[in-house]
């Protein structure tokens, strides 16, 4: 049990009043008494959890008290410890090539030699960290966090199969499973999403109990269709099996449900449609939906996480409510959703997000409809229809999957904006020609990376500009292995990560042309550099994820800029870097195509949206 001191400040914490559990401790301290091993490694995790930001922007300002008070307390090695814990986790942005300070302390016990290890995973020196961990194995109080941290060391330095058989050496089959389970968590918060891939492909058969399983298939879901190197039929294939794991967790569906469901949308009302979306604090930014009315349509929101502090309830007003779900079992917020009689209830979710599939299994809606920025067929779960551009579906077969395909004649997704977006054009950069993206991490793979290269071995004057639009010194991390990798030289590289206080226009100022990601690529960052008149080179990928871009130029009528394969995407590339002309061109047509097409026109939008809903309660 904490002490009552400790438990005070912990209090407090959970409370938001940092300063006044800061002001307890540090007069604790100031009275000669000592924090021990055991109240650092309670009131820093809890302080951390309960404060960091939510947008990814490092830690918050109030580290500064936080490190003065670990100091007074430097002859602690678990105190001095934690400090180079915090301190890594909230280092400056280092460029490209440029080391990390070295952490100059011996642990002298499992607990420590823990902290410091995670302090060097944070800045990647996954080998360091192992040598740390390695004498306190037999430590009875190492215990399985030091496990879980060396087969992620031993992941991310890329000694797969060494991890594969630690899993295996671990005698129960639950800690397997958690080991696992976080293992695969960790490349999905860090974006390494093919190590991932490979850590599963690794250790499948260490993992046998059905029963633990469905966690796990709700990863390897994630993964596979994000990594994109499944072919649509073996997507439609997984999707099957992950949705037969669904029912088998769930378990049977009632009988007799408490709130009987419409069996037909009545005529006389406005249709009542539900909106369930994961983290609503996306949602905000549909605000197209405001142009569709209320006579026709009423909408309903419900969500795992409503707005916070951070995010703010503007842009909600088109929904007639907005309803949390935390904190329910998957039957409880069924009903819920059942409570508000929809017509239909559409997830704004991808497949995988359990949260959301376990709910849909338990039909709290007549029909259900699935919008998102990828999809397999769901089988069990019971999504009826999915919602689709016409050039994102592409030669998919519709005998593959068990719902219905509804297909929009311009991609939907792109509607995800608050103030519009339509950004007013830029003139190309004239000092140098800048080539790179703006992008989720997670859409940073070494294939892309392995393209950059490419266009910049070809292009000896080219820098390369990359703008991450998240920031953790894992993902930091991981970009700059994965570019040293490539063979990128970091003397023609800039990064940006997570810059909130720049508009997106001035952080696309800086590019010539933007080069697409594959396999999962632009959506709305792509309308919005066409709009603006950046010419943004793509192919047509193999599943549904790597045609967002095709798409959008599709709508706009713009096929210049859509190379047939990966490959012929750099080339495209480099001829347009060695074609002023052509670029010039590309800038004066691009922002005049994208306003005179339909998704340059939010009610044109909703109203596509709208014709989408009234075909998915038509099934």
């Amino acid at each position: 049990m904490p002490s009552p001191v400790i438990d005070s400040a912990l209090s407090l914490i959970h409370a938001g009043y940092q300063a006044g559990a800061i002001s307890l401790l540090q007069r604790y301290v100031a009275r000669g008494r000592a924090l021990n091993d055991a109240d650092w490694d309670q009131v820093i995790p809890v302080w951390k959890f309960d404060n960091w930001s939510p947008t990814g922007v490092g830690v918050p300002s109030s580290l500064s008290p936080w490190r003065d008070l670990l100091k007074q307390s430097s002859s602690s090695n678990r105190a001095r410890a934690w400090l180079a814990l915090l301190e890594a986790e909230e280092s400056t942005i280092l460029p490209y090539g440029q080391g990390y300070p070295e952490i100059d302390i011996e642990p002298d016990d499992a607990g420590t030699a823990i902290v410091i290890s995670t302090a060097h995973i944070a800045y990647g020196r996954y080998e360091t960290a192992l040598e740390v961990l390695k004498p306190w194995r037999s430590d009875e109080t190492y215990g399985e966090t030091g496990d879980f941290l060396s087969t992620l060391c031993l992941v991310f330095s890329g000694k797969i199969e060494e991890a594969a058989t630690l899993v295996g050496e671990i005698q129960t089959q639950t800690t397997r499973h958690d080991l696992t389970l976080f293992v695969l968590s960790q490349c999905w918060n860090f974006s390494d999403l093919e190590i991932g891939d490979r850590f599963w492909n690794a250790i499948q058969h260490h993992v046998r109990d059905r029963s633990q399983g469905v966690e796990l298939s709700q990863l390897w879901v994630l993964f596979a269709a994000f990594c994109g190197h499944l072919s649509q039929q073996d997507l439609a294939v997984l999707g099957r099996e992950y949705g037969r794991q669904v029912r088998d967790f769930c378990g049977a569906r009632p009988t007799e449900p408490q709130v009987p469901v419409h069996a037909e949308p009545n005529p006389a009302r406005p249709l009542r449609v539900g909106i369930l979306w994961q983290y609503f604090n996306s949602i905000v930014n549909v605000q197209c939906l405001s142009h569709l009315s209320k006579d026709d349509i009423v909408f309903f929101g419900y969500s795992q996480r409503l707005p916070d502090k951070y995010h703010d309830t503007a842009g909600t007003d088109w929904l007639l409510s907005l309803r949390g779900l935390r904190g329910l079992t998957s039957l409880e917020r069924a009903q819920a959703i059942k409570n508000d009689q929809l017509d239909l209830l559409i997830t704004f979710d991808n497949p995988g997000v359990l949260g959301d599939d376990s709910v849909l299994y338990f039909r709290p809606a007549k029909r259900i409809a699935s919008f998102s920025n990828m999809f397999f067929t769901s089988g069990e779960i019971g999504i009826d229809s999915y919602i689709f551009a016409e050039s994102v579906f592409g030669d998919a077969n519709p005998e593959e999957f068990s719902e219905r395909i509804i297909r929009t004649p311009f991609p939907l997704k792109i509607f995800e904006s608050l103030h519009g977006h339509c950004l007013d054009p830029l003139e190309e950069p004239s000092d140098r020609l800048v080539i790179g993206s703006i992008a989720s991490e997670f859409k940073l793979t070494d294939k892309w990376f392995q393209m950059i290269r490419e266009i910049l071995d070809a292009m000896p004057e080219v820098r390369f500009a990359i703008d991450c639009s998240k920031y953790s010194p894992f993902i930091e991390g991981r970009v700059k292995r994965a570019m040293h990798k490539a063979g990128i030289q970091p003397d023609r590289v800039t990064m940006s990560m997570s810059v909130s206080t720049t508009t997106f226009r001035d952080r696309l100022a800086k590019y010539t042309l933007v080069v697409d990601t594959q396999p999962f690529t632009g959506n709305l960052t792509s309308l919005q550099a066409l709009s603006a008149g950046v010419p943004v080179v793509t192919s047509r990928g193999e599943t549904i994820a790597g045609r967002h871009t095709v798409a959008i130029l599709d709508a706009i009528g713009e096929s210049s800029l859509i190379a047939p394969s990966f490959n012929a995407q750099i080339d495209l590339a480099i001829h347009l870097l060695r074609s002023p002309e052509v670029r010039a061109e590309l800038r004066r047509r691009l922002p005049v195509l994208v306003r005179q097409s339909p998704i340059g026109d939010p009610k044109v939008i909703a109203e596509a949206f709208k014709a989408a809903i009234f075909e998915a309660v038509s099934v």
